[in-house]
């Protein structure tokens, strides 16, 4: 572990020498440029392992399941692992597929055929997994099987994974121990709950972009909301979004913490829905409806931020501003909503500007709740898949 921590780190030095080279200059773009990945905080142990056993000296093919609850972390483990420059380099081949609990193969293969995404194809499984088999042969490939529910997708299609002994591995996230113990692993990776101090410091990244808490009156309820949180990440970020544009009132602090205690008696995961409720029913009116729009997009999508702000001027949710456009209304919304840690940022451009942003799977299946009842959002029920494939 240590020589992989020293070449990563020579890595890493290298390429924030080639970014700094080459700073954009600064903008009065509303949007924000996008940095290094925060959420994190706490997760480095896990990051550095998880690569550690992916890029091992084993040439055999090597499935590593990554098991936890929602909301513990899984998928931005997997994505900061996916996205490292030491594993991008490592790698000949990454590609990275959502499963989720209602999947199609023939629909995953064949969004990975860029030519026959939208085409009806009457080719058998084999005929379409072909391409992607010879797309791996004779290539060091990594692939991010996200979010799989049963063992069904990797039945389907482990037969064009090539296995040649050359270092290529499957990454798996579930939230489903015999899923992970099913896919013939000799041990598979847990992710577990942060610990008070690691909670502590990530509500403080979060809310504040610094450690620790600059408003001594604040700690204490900080820390106690913190607790409260059982050291579930995405609690704990959403409630720092929350926190984070209260305008360090000690009063709302104090509700928030009222409102958090109130859950204490509830299972994991619905306590964490409950938080995820109390972040989207603070949000102002006029959000609301943007929010709720995220759920037209598949699980785990990158969406593109100019679709974002087109779909929210076609629906009606901008309400015209006296010296702005409705795209600058928009923006000012998507600001405020990845502000509160509703919405993440995805992908810049190459000058630094926001490119893709996008939205935690819980969160969309609130979105997928409230959007029922309140503002009923035409979308075609269609089997959504998302993937990217890169390199």
């Amino acid at each position: 572990m240590g020589e992989l921590m020293m070449v990563k780190e020579q890595w890493t030095n290298l390429q924030e020498q080639k970014s700094i080279a080459s700073l954009p200059t600064r903008s009065s773009e509303v949007l924000p440029s996008v940095g290094k990945n925060n959420t994190m905080v706490g997760f480095d142990d896990h990051l550095i392992r998880v690569m550690d056993e992916l890029t091992a000296d084993e040439p055999a093919l090597k499935i590593l399941p990554i098991v936890g609850m929602g909301g513990i972390g899984k998928t931005t483990l997997a994505r900061n692992v996916f996205d490292d420059p030491y594993i991008i380099h490592h790698f000949d081949r990454r590609i990275w597929l959502t499963i989720s609990q209602e999947y199609s193969s023939r629909e995953i293969l064949m969004g990975l055929l860029s030519d026959r995404k939208d085409q009806v194809s009457d080719e058998t499984l084999a005929e379409l997994g072909q391409p992607l088999h010879q797309m791996l042969f004779g290539r060091r490939y990594l692939i991010v099987m996200d979010d799989m529910w049963s063992t069904g997708a990797w039945n389907d299609l482990k037969l064009f994974f090539p296995n040649i002994s050359n270092g290529s591995r499957v990454l798996v996230t579930t939230r489903l121990t015999d899923v992970a113990v099913s896919l013939g692993s000799h041990n598979y990776y847990k992710v577990d709950f942060l610990d008070e101090n690691k909670s502590w410091n990530l509500l403080c990244q979060k809310t504040f972009g610094q450690e620790g808490c600059p408003y001594p009156e604040l700690e204490e309820i900080g820390k106690h909301i913190a607790k409260k949180c059982n050291g579930l990440p995405l609690a704990i970020v959403v409630v720092a979004g929350l926190l984070a544009n209260s305008n360090v009132r000690q009063d709302y602090w104090e509700m928030v913490a009222r409102n958090i205690n109130s859950f204490s008696n509830l299972e994991d995961g619905e306590r964490c829905l409950k938080i995820l409720y109390l972040s989207y029913n603070n949000l102002p009116i006029h959000l609301k409806p943007c929010f709720l729009s995220t759920r037209v997009f598949p699980e785990d999508f990158q969406i593109p931020v100019s679709h974002l702000i087109k779909l929210w001027v076609v629906e009606g949710f901008l309400k015209p501003t006296p010296n702005k456009s409705l795209e600058d209304v928009a923006k000012q919304h998507l600001r405020d909503l990845i502000d509160r840690n509703l919405i993440w940022i995805r992908s810049s451009t190459s000058r630094g500007k926001l490119d893709t942003c996008g939205i935690h799977d819980l969160l969309r299946d609130l979105c997928l709740r409230e959007s029922e009842k309140e503002y009923f959002i035409h979308v075609p029920k269609v089997q959504e898949i998302a993937f990217h494939n890169l390199r």
